[in-house]
């Protein structure tokens, strides 16, 4: 009985028709108007646009290896990389 009662307070009716977008007060937004964001939805966005991921890649040139044993195992540009971490360690 009290997981029916839940699950009949999940299901909210939808104030105007679908695709159509709605302000946070549930009257369809003018054209003109842009959708308000919480402060806290605006902090996220912030957030994730700074992240890693959704910067320019940046051309990085691939390090010298100073060892002459592991200079001989390079064979391409990432190995460069891989073996520099690996003398550094």
């Amino acid at each position: 009985m009290v997981r029916l009662f839940f699950a009949v307070l999940l299901i909210v009716p939808v104030p105007a028709t679908a695709g159509e977008p709605v302000s946070a007060f549930g009257r369809p937004l003018a054209p003109e108007e842009p959708p308000a964001l919480s402060s806290r939805s605006a902090r996220f966005l912030q957030r994730a646009a700074e992240h890693w991921a959704y910067q320019p890649l940046a051309e990085a040139a691939p390090p010298e290896v100073a060892k002459s044993a592991t200079a001989a195992a390079v064979r391409n540009e990432i190995d460069r990389f891989v073996f520099a971490r690996l003398e550094g360690a």
